[in-house]
Parts: structure tokens; sequence; C-alpha cells
């Protein structure tokens, strides 16, 4: 799934009245940092040059950022992570891992040739589903239909819940354009 919308759903089903400011945040960075590294990757091609097509075709499978990619969506390090946060009872980090850990279990389900290693370092395996959440030569029209409808039930929710304007706002601005991107994709990318 794109990333803001790993963020919106991770936000609706782990925060509550309950989860302070700063366990709030975690469960916002926990839904981003899986994505950061191919954040990085993409802020680096920008800047040197590296055309989008090499970038996505080639250099995302080089061994070297493979690894970097699947360190951060590793449930082994993730959960153990987790648990440190439980044992130590420090619940802004086992909030912060159980939103990476969400993020791993979508991202399992919506990832086909481009494939995370979810198990390293314990394993190698790497599943690649039948659904991408883009790709349309992995049913992607699927992919991306099951994620507009998670991001408008988290919206949905989170605009029930949330009181301050500039989220909303944000909330707003990010249906709008998931949906105007779903209508016009299949347009842009014929």
């Amino acid at each position: 799934m794109n990333t803001p919308t790993h963020i919106i759903v991770n936000y609706a089903l782990l925060s509550d009245a309950s989860v302070s400011k700063r366990e709030k945040w975690s469960v916002i960075i926990g839904g981003l940092l899986p994505d950061v590294v191919i954040f990085y990757m993409f802020f680096w091609a920008l800047v040197t040059g590296l055309p989008q097509r090499t970038l996505w075709d080639e250099t995302y499978f080089e061994p070297g950022w493979q690894l970097a990619i699947d360190i951060f969506n590793s449930f082994p390090i993730f959960i153990a992570l987790g648990l440190l946060g439980w044992v130590i009872k420090k619940r802004w980090l086992l909030l912060f891992s159980l939103s990476m850990c969400l993020h791993f279990v979508a991202d399992f389900f919506t990832h086909a040739d481009d494939a995370h290693r979810h198990f390293l370092p314990l394993s190698n395996f790497r599943y690649e589903s039948p659904v991408s959440y883009w790709d349309r030569n992995f049913n992607g029209e699927v992919g991306g239909a099951i994620e507009l409808a998670l991001l408008v039930v988290g919206v949905t929710y989170l605009w029930t819940r949330v009181q301050t304007i500039w989220v909303k706002v944000i909330l707003a601005l990010y249906i709008v354009l998931s949906l105007s991107m779903s209508l016009l994709a299949p347009i842009i990318f014929s």
C-alpha cells in the first residue's frame, strides 16, 4: 500500500483516547519507517538524475538496496523490539513496533515481484503475492481497490475522532488525491 494509507489505517487501529501524544507519534512513525529507505532512494535518484525507470526496474532490486529495505521490513526484528517495549513497560515502543508490523502485514499481501524478505534475518523467504497494490500485471486493480476501501474506512473513522482542523484538512486532501489518482491512473498508465 502507499505509505500514507499505512499511516492512516495504523493510526485508526492503534490510537484511541488512552493513547498519549508520544504514543500517537510512535504509531505514525511506525507506519512510515518501513518505507524510509524507498523514500531515500527516490530522492537520491532525483538529486543524482537517475531516471525513474532505472530506479524502479534496476536499482531497487540491487542486493544492497534490498537488504536495507528488508531490514526495515523484518517481522523478527520488530517483534523482538515490541517484546522489549512490553517487558520494559514502554508502551510507545510497543505501539511503534505494532505499527511497523501492521505495515508489514499489508505489504506481505500487496507486493508481487517487488516483495520484501519479511523474515530476515531468520529466512530469505520472499512471498510474492498474486495481488499488487499498484502493478496491473499482478491484479493491481484489485489491490488498488482494496487499498482505497481501507483508506475510506480509515479516514471516515478518524474524521469522527479527531478534533483539530489541520488534521481533518490533511485527511480530506489525501482522500481527494487518492480518489483522483484511482480514477486517473487507468487513463494515465494505459
